[in-house]
Parts: C-alpha cells; structure tokens; sequence
C-alpha cells in the first residue's frame, strides 16, 4: 500500500506553482483573521464534493502544469500505477455483499487493515474488502472476536482493484508482500479471489479458520516461513475449495487443509523444481477424517517437495483426476480412506520418481479403482505403487509399474484383485506385481480371493513377474495374452496358495519383550541425568509432573534428562497458526557425559505428550527445533501425521549425512499424542 507522501504541481514556465489542495478545500494555510478594513467575506455555500479519481484530480489542474507525485523522496512518473494509488489512497476499503468501492455502504480508504478495522464497527452483515496491487503494510489480521467485526458474517478478501471509487473494476492480482494473512475465529463463508501472499518470513502466507465455507479462487502462497496457506474449518460443516494458485517455496507445507467438509482442489501447484527460497516438507496435507466428506484433486500439480507430494486422510471417497505427483522424495501421494466406508479412484495420473513409494492408497469398506496411471521409479524410485482394501477390491487397468529399485506393484485385498492392461516392468530388485489376500498378508480377515488377470506385461523384473499368495481355494484367472520378455529373474509367475503369514517367533532371538520400562519421575526442571539399564529394563520412561513422558528405547548405553519448557523459554516464535500446549526439552547423553544428536545404536524415543484441557478437540501437532536449520540461527519443523503401515521419515532426506529420523508420525490415542523418533531435543505440542 503507498501512501501520499508529498504532491508537487509546478507552473511551467512561471514563477508562481498552483497549490495541492487538500480534501477540505483548502491549501493548507491559516485563513488570516478579519480586521478593521477587512470584513469578514459571506461564506459560499457548501455542495458535496464529487467522488474523486486520477482522471478528475488531473481535469482540475490549470493548462500547461507539470504535476510530479513524490513517494517518501522518490519521483513517480505520472502513468504509473504506483503513482494513481498514492493520489487515490482508497486501499483498503470494506463494501457490503459484493458491492463495488462506489457503492454508498462502503467506508472510505484507509491505509492499513488495522485502520479499517477501526472504522467497522457500525458495519453488519455480509461485505468485501478490496485491494489495489501491492499490500506491504506490517498488519493483515482479521479476528471475528474483534468488537469491530463481531457482527460481519461472510467475508470476501478481493485483490485487483484498479482504486477508483468512481469507476472501479476488478482486473488484477494483489500481491501481499511480506506480509501473512490472517482471518481467524470467523463464522461465516470466508473467500480470497486474486490474491498472492509471498515472502512471509516466519509465518504461513495465509491462515483462514472460519465455521463456514472456504473458498481461494485464483489465490497463490509462495515462499513463506512456514505453510503457503492453512484452510481450517473443522469446527463447522463448512466445504473447502481452492480452484487455481500455486503453492510453492514454502518452508513446511504449500496447503494444510482440515475439515469437515467436502474439499475440492482444482488446478493447484505445489512445484518446487524452481523453489523461490525453500523446499516444501509436505505439497499438501488435506485431512477431513472429522467427518464424512469426500476429498476430490483434478489438475494438480505436486512435485519436488521433501517428503509427501499430497497427504490426504478422509472418511469419505477420495478421487485423484490429471494429479502429477513426482519427484517427492518420500512418497507421491498418500492415500488414507481407512477412517469411513469411502473407496478411492485414481485415473490420468503420473507418480514418477518418488524416493520411498509413487503412490499408497489404502481403504477400509470401500473399492480402490485405478486407470490410466502411471508410477515410475526412473531408476531411483524403490517402490511404485501399494494399493490395500480390506474388505473390498482392487482394480488397476491400463496402468504402468516399472523402472523402481524395488517392487513394482502390491496389491491387497479382501475382496477380489483385478488387473487388466497392467505392465509391471524393469523393476530391479523385486516382483513386476505382488497380490495377497489380505489373511496371507496380515494374519487376520479373508483367507481366498479371486483374482483376474487380463492382458498384461510382466517382463524385466528382478524376481518374478508376476507373484501371488491368494489363499488356498483362491481362483486365479488369466485371460488375453500376457507378456514376460525381456525374462524376470526368477520366472514369469509364482501363485502360492497359502504361506502361514504368521510363524512362531524364533525362541533363540534375543528380545525384549517381557522387560519392563524403567519408570521415573522427574520435576519440571529436570533433575538428575537418569541411567540407562537395557539389562533389567526395555526402555526408560521419564514422567513430568503432569504426565508428559518420553520413552527412551534399548539399545541405548548412557544417560537421559527430561525438563518442562515453558512458551516464553522458546528459542523462536511460533509460527502464526498454532496456539501453543506445552514443551519439553529431551537430553542424551554418553557413558562419557558427551551429548547424543542422535541415537544410531538402534534405540528410539517416543515422545507422549498429555492434551491439556484447552486444546482438546482441535487439531494438533508437535513441531520440533532444529537448532540446524537456517543457515545454524534454528528452525520450527512440524513433524510428519501417522502413516499406515509404518514409514521412516528422514528429517532431512536431502541431506544424506543427517540420519535423524522419525520412526512413526504423530499419533492420538485418548488423552496422548505421540510420536518415535531417534534424536533428542526440544518439541512443542501446539494446536492449530
């Protein structure tokens, strides 16, 4: 936002220069006191001045004036747009419903939010604030608890706004430049239309969390310290949709959507090949599993980012249409309908060149269907794609699985397995396909499932090209013709009937099993380093007063020290999305009294934090400080949601010296949130 600083207007070619006028009327000088020989002059009558834009402003200059608009010291040349916003300053301004700025119900101008927000409180109802080009002041906080905005309903944030409030158009972007927007404890439907949030240093570019409906229309996150944009509506039944934007550079996640909700993602880009600052952890993590709503991606784009491409967890149908997931170097896209009765439908999607997995989806009650994908490896890649429905079926036709180091394609079911133009190929080290019941893979549920297998290639593959374990009685169907050139290593196809998927365990393995955890109490200011007994013990357990424990896992050989950190002991503010709930501070160290970054013994620390009472039923995270981060000034990385089945995380997986790991993400059981990792340090349990 520019402001006016100074408005020259000189004669050309004159001595004396015409004055700016002030918006009362006057040049700004004293009126001289009337005396003796000069009576008071009548006063003219008043008439309301008209709406003033550029175009007007210029009409009232004399002939022949040159005009020059002075921004703090520098000159604007008269056509520039920055120079009709300094001479309108009409940025930011509130209009009801979807008025235009000419509207009578709209304010004046004002020159920041916080200014505008002084100026609602007579306001109700339903309203949009308009911005011009560039916003840079230090404020764009919009909180419904406010006084001033307590009795606004749906509230539209439109960028674009040519300034006029004699002719104003919508035609362009805003650009919030350094500066992150907020709307928080909203109740009504909240949308942004043309808008772009970047550079935020700390905070995430955008944070809405509203009962309502959220809608970005044409709306961009980019290289901000934290999140692109945080879209929270959990608390209500309120939907959320982002058709277009691009969400890349940003520290953590470019989306963080919870809800309740249907969420619809069209045309969205998390691509951080030509990343502005920073690589994304996450391109975006979408979790309604609140409620039973569907999640639905078309179009998008998410690539480069540090561990997941796309997360999505829901209790409804999820649906995956022309989404590229690549280059993500943990997986493409992680799949979770295990929470409801939802089936997932993946179609015209690629997932090339992903560290850990293309793709995993997995399904409770519900189908998993699957057509016209692509998952390749490029050499690199370990696995492709793992596709589980427990009760239900896979279907997978006219869809590629090859070039990983790994397996190619799992699939798993309790119902039947359906694989039609199916090629699994030049996958390295492992089978083209693997299919299970889900008895032979997982101890319990269907023993025999039919499988059908229709015109597929199986060629170039490590093991075996295509490898079955359907249960006993299963049917096994092969139609059409199937192709095994280039030979896999260990044959075209192996169908086993049954293998006991669950053997006894081995009575000469050492184990801990049986051993119990050395429980110790300790004060919030942490007390006595406590020794490690891996002889008699498990684990050591150190307890805070009010329950919050870290677990400290055999094998480990020296000593560990728990204390309570209070919010204003942090090494860096939060983030501007998280309230926050408590934080420890966990110390290792060797049998020498020397600090342990890390546990490569093999040992694990599960850190369980208690959920005070005022942060039950929100959502809730634990970020932790790398002092390491940031060229060494320290970091907040928020880390990873549970993944089914189990993955490791590393903290850094760009960084192939750094083996600090998460073992298992954040998990909520009851009263604890939890999660295993295998370096110590300082962790915040917070709540968006």
């Amino acid at each position: 936002m520019l402001t006016l600083t100074v408005l020259v207007v000189v004669l050309v070619g004159a001595v004396s220069t015409t004055p700016a006028y002030a918006d009362d009327g006057t040049t700004g000088e004293p009126t001289p006191a009337p005396t003796e020989e000069s009576p008071p002059a009548e006063e003219p009558a008043i008439e309301p001045a008209p709406a003033e834009t550029v175009e007007t402003i210029l009409e009232g200059i004399p002939e022949g004036t040159e005009v020059v608009v002075i921004n703090e010291g520098v000159v604007e040349p008269l056509a520039t747009e920055a120079a009709a916003q300094i001479i309108l300053q009409n940025d930011p301004i509130w209009c009801p419903g979807a008025a235009l700025p000419s509207d009578p119900g709209c304010t004046a101008g004002y020159a920041t939010v916080t200014e505008l927000i002084a100026n609602l409180g007579t306001k109700s109802g339903a309203g949009t604030i308009y911005f011009t080009s560039t916003y840079a002041t230090n404020d764009a906080y919009l909180d419904h608890s406010n006084p001033n905005l307590a009795n606004l309903t749906d509230l539209s944030i439109q960028g674009g706004w040519n300034g006029s409030t004699a002719a104003p158009t919508v035609g362009g972007i805003t650009t919030f430049n350094s500066v992150p927007l907020s709307i928080v404890n909203w109740i009504g439907n909240v949308t942004l239309n043309d808008i772009i949030v970047d550079g935020a240093a700390i905070d995430s570019g955008i944070y809405v969390q509203t009962a309502g409906n959220i809608i970005l229309d044409n709306t961009s996150a980019t290289d901000n310290g934290f999140d692109g944009a945080d879209l929270i509506n959990y608390g209500g039944t309120g939907n959320v949709t982002v058709n277009g934007g691009n969400f890349s550079g940003n520290d953590q996640a470019g989306l963080y959507i919870a809800s309740q909700g249907v969420v619809n993602l069209t045309d969205v880009i998390v691509d951080n090949t030509s990343a502005l600052v920073n690589d994304s952890y996450d391109g975006a993590i979408i979790d309604n599993s609140y409620g039973t709503e569907n999640v639905s991606v078309t179009g998008s784009t998410f690539t480069q980012n540090l561990w997941d491409g796309l997360y999505v967890k829901s209790a409804g149908i999820i649906t995956l249409n022309g989404v590229i997931a690549s280059n993500n170097l943990e997986t493409g896209a992680y799949l979770n309908a295990l929470s409801g009765t939802g089936g997932i439908t993946i179609s015209n999607s690629t997932f090339s060149s992903n560290g850990d997995w293309g793709i995993n989806a997995f399904a409770d009650d519900g189908s998993i269907t699957v057509s016209n994908v692509s998952v390749n490896g490029g050499g690199t890649g370990e696995n492709g794609a793992w596709f589980k429905s427990f009760q239900a079926n896979v279907s997978v036709s006219n869809s590629t699985f090859s070039n990983h180091t790994k397996t190619g394609l799992l699939a798993v079911a309790g119902g039947q397995v359906t694989l039609d133009g199916v090629i699994a190929s030049s996958n390295a080290a492992g089978n083209g396909a693997e299919i299970y019941s889900i008895n032979n893979f997982a101890c319990f549920g269907t023993q025999d499932i039919t499988v059908n297998v229709n015109n597929g290639t199986y060629s170039g593959n490590g093991e075996y090209g295509l490898y079955a374990e359907p249960g006993s009685a299963a049917t096994v169907t092969f139609t059409g013709t199937q192709t095994y050139s280039p030979a896999n290593g260990l044959g075209n196809t192996f169908i086993n009937p049954f293998v006991n998927p669950c053997p006894p365990p081995d009575p000469n393995k050492p184990t801990n099993e049986g051993k119990p955890s050395n429980v110790v109490n300790v004060p919030n200011t942490g007390g006595e380093p406590v020794l490690q007994d891996c002889e008699n013990f498990s684990s050591t357990t150190l307890r805070l007063e009010a329950g919050t424990s870290v677990k400290v896992r055999c094998p480990f050989s020296g000593t560990s020290r728990l204390s309570e950190i209070t919010n204003d002991e942090l090494p860096g503010r939060l983030p501007n999305v998280f309230t926050f709930g408590s934080a420890i501070e966990i110390g290792l160290a060797d049998e020498a009294g020397d600090p342990v970054p890390v546990m490569t013994e093999g040992g694990l620390l599960t850190i369980s934090f208690v959920i005070p009472e005022e942060l039950k039923d929100k959502r809730l995270s634990i970020l932790y400080w790398d002092p390491t981060a940031n060229n060494g000034q320290g970091d907040w990385i928020e880390l990873p949601l549970e993944r089914f089945g189990g993955e490791n995380f590393p903290l850094h997986p760009d960084d192939p010296d750094d083996w600090r790991m998460i073992s298992s993400g954040l998990e909520q059981s009851g009263n604890t949130v939890s999660v295993t990792v295998n370096f110590p340090g300082l962790f915040v349990l917070v709540a968006r």
